[in-house]
């Protein structure tokens, strides 16, 4: 869509003009485009109900919505009018014939399974040729207990100086959090717990074992706790030597 322009080249025996140019221009128009193209809400917190507008901008004169359709369905959507704000409640609305753009609220349930989820968002229209648009949906929900790094990586030269690499774990809302216990799926490693505020902040040294010579090693450190929705979090551990 959008402004278009195209050169042909003819060439002929005319010994003037052995090539000629020519220049094709357009303004290709769609039924409708979106704005933004996706939508991203990036890193939020589950329990959170984030909303994001996205709009539906007719290009090509009259449009109606038919139909509003989101998967997976942690994500729902509805038209909204112009008198509302990204955070504003009305009453539900998937229908709508306009000019203008039209205003698209986007949320994520607040039971969404934590983790990260892709999805989209597809408008069904009653154009004769383009039946349905559809925009691309992202989120990455994170528990209550956030940690960092996610993931540890022992190079040779940290498993040869036997280094301690570092996990801290974090719990800023709600009840205080209980660590139930920290095992290494692999023999190689050793985790050990620190209490940085009770309750609340933890950090956790991960270090190759003394009697473990260096070489390849996955696994993951699996850290129990007393959260609902976090009982069992999972730090993958690699290690990896050059032959």
């Amino acid at each position: 869509r959008g402004k278009q322009s195209k050169s042909i080249y003819v060439s002929s025996n005319d010994p003037q003009h052995p090539t000629v140019q020519l220049r094709l221009q357009t303004t290709i128009k769609s039924a409708a485009y979106f704005s933004p193209r996706n939508l991203h809400f990036g890193q939020i917190t589950r329990g959170e109900k984030p909303t994001k507008i996205i709009q539906l901008v007719p290009d090509a004169g009259l449009l109606t919505i038919t139909e509003l359709i989101t998967k997976p369905d942690i994500f729902t959507a509805r038209i909204v009018d112009d008198t509302e704000t990204e955070a504003g409640e009305s009453e539900e609305k998937v229908e709508g014939t306009a000019k203008q753009p039209v205003k698209i609220a986007v949320s994520i349930s607040p039971d969404a399974p934590i983790g990260r989820h892709n999805g989209n968002l597809t408008v069904k229209i009653d154009h004769p040729r383009v039946t349905s648009l559809s925009a691309r949906l992202s989120v990455r929900i994170e528990g209550p207990v956030r940690f960092s790094p996610r993931m540890l990586f022992f190079d040779e030269k940290a498993q040869k100086k036997r280094s301690l690499k570092k996990v801290r774990l974090e719990k800023k809302t709600g009840r205080n959090l209980t660590i139930l216990s920290i095992e290494s799926t692999v023999p190689q490693f050793q985790a050990e717990l620190v209490t940085i505020k009770p309750g609340r902040e933890f950090e956790i040294k991960i270090r190759l074992k003394s009697d473990i010579q260096p070489g390849r090693y996955q696994g993951e450190i699996l850290v129990r706790t007393d959260c609902p929705d976090q009982e069992e979090i999972k730090i993958p551990v690699r290690s990896n030597v050059k032959k």
